[in-house]
């Protein structure tokens, strides 16, 4: 009891000072109120030096009217200190404000509530085209089509000495289009779509509990996939930053990213579907050492000037139809476990406060009944496709049984994704541009320039659209080949493999799942002379606990024999992994 009591206090105490032990969801509020202590100091003092340098003017212009005869230089340099110290006040002061109200976001007892659509139980997720781009594209389609006629017209068509590097305008009108289609896609998803919802069973989710909830998607009922719907929660570490390009220009370019921490993933069967949607239940087991929501979404200048980072756990939903895919994303609020004493929170309770009379739809009208043979633990589980697979489920991906317990796994590339075929557009493009200039020799080296541009981005996506893995295991050797057409080979004997892990990389827009092949560490060699040296000096500098981590990380990047790349369903990956596990064991035998 006693050790119960202390582990709540201490588990307050940090809540209360905004402190985490892995700092990633941290509102530092007492570093940042040093900080802005010593900028109105600064900005008080710019201020108080400013008035003293002014006053003599202000007096002379008092008494006689003018500020003939007196310093011009001095009069200058005063009020540009008092303008940058008024600047630096309110500036600080604005700072301020946006810190308190984070401040207080963080110390709030019930966080879940800042958030309309958190304390609704009411998270909605709609594609919509981002208007940039609809603006950029028309900009590009239209002054590029208006330019393309004039300027071809002058250099080319009306010209007895053509200038056919005028084609290089071709460039803003295919910007252009590539812009308004990748508009018009994401206009033709959000059109079949619409509105999706999720709502989960209790409002908040919990740390080290399972979170279940259902999503009302206005999916095609005869095209919904075989093989389930995928639903993942994930948790990511959003973080902002500013960096600079170097050169002449040295331009400042803000830098988001969103860092894949957590990730689990089930294929869900529909509970219901009827003329509202389809309803996709989904259950999930969340982790414990793992940082909390922020309670409010903080502006990425904050984030950039503080150097923090925004915890976001989402529940993504994707099904693979016919003509657009359908994906969504919803932000969902998962925070620690609630007080042994206290007793959970239910989604009536959670939305009194906000609704105010308003209609809410009980937990228990979003559970409904349980079929014959479902979990009393977990409604639910009826509803998880459980992995039960013979063979890849993938287009691309095929796995053969070899004669003498062989194996044969063949990745292809994905030829789905638009990427390939746009970058291989624009560098035909720059080709067709370049190839006058070099046939008839004017202005040679600007499209000598222009053809190695075009030739390097067709080369990219060729090698996009052609990269492919094979993994074949005979004889007691494992082959791996890579690259495009799978023309870089690698050979490692089975008795010098270990296993074969899955595991997932990425950001939020490209994540991903990997099988690792890995070595025995005693058929690794050890880093000696000057890069052992190196290391040691590293992790001197760093301390005991870093070094272990950084040595650890360089043994497990040592022993990685090889790895299978862009695996998008976790269970095919983890079918695979087994496959290959079970291969090399039969290998051994």
């Amino acid at each position: 009891m006693r050790d119960l009591l202390t582990r709540r206090f201490y588990r307050n105490l940090m809540l209360r000072l905004n402190f985490r032990k892995d700092g990633s969801n941290n509102s530092n509020g007492p570093l940042q109120r040093v900080k802005h202590g010593i900028a109105l100091l600064i900005g008080a003092a710019m201020v108080l030096v400013a008035l003293y340098l002014l006053y003599p003017f202000a007096s002379a212009f008092l008494d006689t009217g003018s500020l003939e005869g007196t310093d011009m230089e001095l009069l200058f340099i005063g009020l540009i200190m008092l303008v940058i110290g008024i600047v630096f006040l309110l500036g600080t002061r604005s700072n301020m404000r946006e810190q308190r109200r984070y401040d207080k976001a963080f110390a709030h007892e019930e966080p879940w509530k800042l958030r309309e659509s958190w304390r609704e139980n009411l998270m909605t997720h709609r594609t919509r085209p981002i208007r940039a781009l609809i603006v950029l594209g028309v900009i590009f389609t239209v002054m590029g089509l208006f330019g393309t006629v004039s300027i071809l017209d002058e250099a080319i068509f009306s010209s007895e000495d053509p200038e056919y590097a005028a084609l290089l305008i071709l460039i803003f009108p295919t910007a252009g289009l590539i812009m308004l289609g990748v508009a018009y896609r994401q206009w033709q998803r959000g059109k079949r779509f619409g509105v999706s919802e999720l709502r989960l069973d209790e409002v908040p989710a919990r740390l080290g509990a399972t979170v279940r909830g259902r999503v009302l998607a206005q999916l095609p009922a005869d095209d919904l996939p075989r093989h389930g719907i995928r639903v993942e929660c994930s948790c990511y570490r959003r973080s902002v930053r500013y960096e600079r390009s170097g050169g002449k220009n040295n331009s400042r370019t803000k830098r988001v990213d969103m860092n894949l921490l957590w990730r689990d993933e089930h294929h869900m069967r529909p509970k219901s579907v009827t003329s509202e949607g389809v309803e996709i239940p989904f259950t999930f087991d969340l982790p414990e050492d793992y940082p909390t929501s922020t309670p409010i979404r903080r502006s990425d200048s904050y984030l950039a000037r503080t150097r923090e980072n925004d915890i976001r756990w989402k529940v993504e939903v994707h099904a693979e139809l016919p003509g657009p895919n359908y994906d969504a994303a919803f932000e969902i609020p998962v925070f620690a476990p609630a007080d042994a004493d206290a007793p959970e929170r239910t989604v009536e309770e959670a939305s009194d406060e906000a609704t105010e009379g308003k209609p809410v739809i009980p937990a228990s009208a979003l559970t409904g009944s349980m079929m014959a043979g479902a979990s009393p633990e977990d409604p639910y589980a009826e509803y998880v496709i459980q992995p039960n697979l013979d063979a890849p489920i993938s287009k691309n991906i095929s796995l053969e049984q070899l004669p003498d317990e062989g194996l044969r796994l063949h990745v292809a590339s994905q030829r789905d994704s638009w990427t390939p075929y746009v970058i291989g557009a624009i560098g035909a493009l720059l080709v067709l541009i370049a190839l006058p200039g070099l046939i008839l020799g004017m202005g040679f080296f600007g499209s000598l320039i222009f053809a190695g541009f075009g030739g390097l981005m067709l080369y990219g996506a060729k090698t996009m659209l052609t990269h492919e893995t094979i993994l074949t295991i005979e004889n007691g050797t494992a082959t791996v080949q890579t690259g495009a057409g799978g023309k870089k080979k690698t050979s490692i004997p089975v008795r010098d493999l270990k296993d074969a892990e899955v595991e997932i990389t990425g950001t939020q827009g490209q994540s991903h799942y990997r099988i690792i092949l890995h070595r025995y560490e005693d058929t690794v060699d050890q880093p000696e002379g000057v890069a052992g040296q190196l290391l040691n000096d590293v992790g001197s500098f760093l301390g005991e606990e870093r070094a272990n981590s950084l040595a650890s990380g360089i043994q497990q990047f040592r022993t990685m024999a090889a790895q299978i790349d862009n695996l998008h369903d976790k269970r095919e990956a983890d079918w695979i992994a087994k496959q290959i596990n079970k291969t090399l064991d039969r290998q051994l035998a």
